[in-house]
């Protein structure tokens, strides 16, 4: 028990006197417009029109366009919440406008990153920058990621496949996805440098519509097998036979480890484009929400 005392009376009014005049002063360092967690000069209402100019129907929404609008909020609003946000997209807007260091910065700023997408656009804008082991680490991390998304979706198993030149993943999904019809996968990750490619069978419903144009509306269902590489994809085959994956995996293994013995590398653009991977979700393919 705390006996008081004029001295402990005195001690508890100066202690309080002073938390006072800490918040007295703390709140006066603060606009009575400015909310806590606002910066002067920058509110919500500057974040919702950066937004709005990022959607704006009337402008053509160019990776210039973007760069220079987002550059602008950051330039505003450099301590807002929503920096590291912005700076991802700047940085992806820059990879788009063949920047590499510019986009180097962003990313750098926009700290850790979960987007499958910008981290591709990332390690494209390392490799242009000619840091390729940075590029690579990068990869590696996109593809540690895209494995323990697997892993924690009971409706999908993954196996490793020991390959020369890397490592092949068979993935089995026991849900299709309603679009793509994706059924398996194999996936071949080179070892040292290079990019992934992806052998998949599906159904994939926009070729079978495609198909019924063609071949009548009483056309059976098709099935689809496709090869995904960083840059682009080729149908391989379309067939009526309900083909499974244990059919096919041995041909993929096959398809897959040649592939490996030489990988699609990053190619330098002498006009400085920076060449990312495209449909990135194919190339590591899930199951879309």
């Amino acid at each position: 028990m705390i006996v008081k005392t004029s001295f402990t009376n005195r001690v508890w009014r100066w202690g309080t006197a002073l938390v006072a005049t800490f918040v007295t002063s703390l709140v006066g360092l603060y606009p009575e417009h400015v909310a806590f967690g606002e910066e002067a000069g920058c509110s919500l209402r500057d974040v919702q029109a950066w937004q709005d100019q990022l959607t704006d129907p009337t402008e053509e929404l160019s990776p210039p366009y973007i760069l220079e609008t987002t550059e602008a909020f950051l330039s505003q609003c450099p301590n807002r919440p929503e920096v590291a946000e912005a700076s991802r997209i700047a940085g992806v807007s820059a990879v788009d406008n063949g920047e590499a260091k510019r986009a180097l910065a962003h990313f750098d700023r926009a700290g850790w990153i979960s987007d499958r997408a910008s981290l591709f656009a990332q390690a494209a804008a390392f490799l242009a920058n000619r840091e390729d082991e940075m590029g690579w680490i990068i990869r590696d991390e996109i593809i540690e990621a895209w494995l323990g998304e697997l892993s924690r979706t009971p409706l999908i198993t993954v196996d490793e496949i020991e390959a020369p030149g890397g490592v092949v993943y068979a993935v089995n999904f026991t849900r299709t996805d309603a679009d793509s019809g994706l059924r398996a996968a194999w996936v071949a990750v080179p070892e040292a440098a290079g990019w992934p490619a992806t052998l998949t069978i599906g159904s994939e419903r926009r070729l079978n519509a495609f198909h019924r144009l063609r071949a009548g509306e009483e056309a059976a269902t098709q099935s689809h097998i496709q090869l995904h590489r960083c840059r682009g994809r080729k149908l391989l085959a379309e067939t009526e036979i309900d083909l499974s994956s244990l059919e096919f995996e041995q041909t993929a293994k096959l398809a897959l480890t040649a592939y490996l013995a030489n990988p699609d590398l990053y190619q330098h653009d002498p006009e400085g484009e920076i060449h990312q991977c495209y449909a990135t979700h194919r190339l590591l393919p899930g199951l879309r929400r």
